[in-house]
């Protein structure tokens, strides 16, 4: 299990999408930590950014492409 967050802030792409982060690894697109919601703990991304999608419905969400690939489909 591994703990995910989601940034508050929408990326700075302009899309205006919300990423899940995950916390097991080094991740050069991190938010800073008055930005980071916590997501809890999952077994993987694609758990983390369904409650994500649950909690924040009205939020473009998406899987950070540096360290949750598997969920980053923008």
């Amino acid at each position: 299990m591994y703990e995910f967050i989601i940034n508050k802030k929408e990326d700075s792409s302009g899309t205006g999408e919300h990423e899940v982060h995950s916390l097991r690894t080094v991740c050069r697109s991190m938010p800073d930590k008055e930005n980071q919601i916590s997501l809890g703990f999952h077994a993987h991304c694609q758990s983390a950014l369904h409650q994500a999608k649950l909690k924040y419905p009205q939020w473009k969400v998406d899987g950070c492409a540096h360290c949750a690939p598997n969920c980053h489909t923008r």
